[in-house]
Parts: C-alpha cells; structure tokens; sequence
C-alpha cells in the first residue's frame, strides 16, 4: 500500500482542518515558516506540518509536508514520517516546533510547564 493511500484511508475527515501559521524571527522580521494543521478523523486527531508556501523555501520544498502524528486517544502514532533517530539541527527545529504546537493544543491550558536552571542544589523549588 502506498503512503497516500495509507494516509487517504485514515483521513475519513469528520471536521474541517484548523489552520494554523508558524512564524519566527531571526533577527530580520517575522516570517511564516510553517502551516500546521489540525484534523478530526475517524480515527483520532490528526497533525500535520508542512513548509509554508512561502519564498522562505526554495520551490521544491514549499508546501510539501514535514511531520503528520495521530493521536489515536490511547497515545499517538506517527503517520509515514517517522523522524530519523540521529537530527540535523533544523530538523530538531521543526520537532521541537511541532511537538510543542501539539502539547499547547492537547494540554489546552490545563498543565503548565516552567523549566528553571538550577544554579546551586539549594535554589532549585518545587
């Protein structure tokens, strides 16, 4: 079975995608980097990253996707792209991008997290 395919059975969609733009600074302005985009299926929450469609990229790579994951409600599943284990820096960008994006949305404002740099063992709170 092809990746489309795998990936069209598993898109029986229940709701329309939420859309949303992933912008950065370096320093030049904000650009719109990525597009990620959130679907119900019939099988859970689907992810989607994708680069932006915008002349940040060469040609090639414009709108073509990054990362899809599943979230099946009982854990979540990767969907024909599985990250490599071994990451070229702008790849651990996107990672780190996609899966925050995920956590802010499934957490939904309920879990907070703070990561404080421990100076000496007795500064470090809880």
């Amino acid at each position: 079975m092809s990746k489309k395919s795998k990936l069209k059975d598993l898109m029986v969609l229940l709701a329309d995608p939420d859309v949303y733009h992933v912008y950065s600074d370096s320093g030049d302005g904000f650009r719109h980097e990525y597009t990620i985009g959130v679907r119900e299926t019939d099988s859970g929450t689907m992810y989607s990253m994708n680069y932006s469609d915008t002349g940040e990229w060469y040609e090639e790579v414009r709108g073509v996707n990054v990362f899809h994951i599943l979230n099946t409600g009982s854990g979540f599943r990767w969907v024909d792209t599985l990250p490599d284990l071994t990451l070229e820096y702008d790849q651990m960008y996107q990672l780190q991008v996609f899966l925050r994006f995920i956590q802010d949305i499934e957490a939904s404002g309920k879990y907070t997290t703070k990561v404080l740099k421990v100076d000496e063992v007795s500064s470090y709170k809880f």
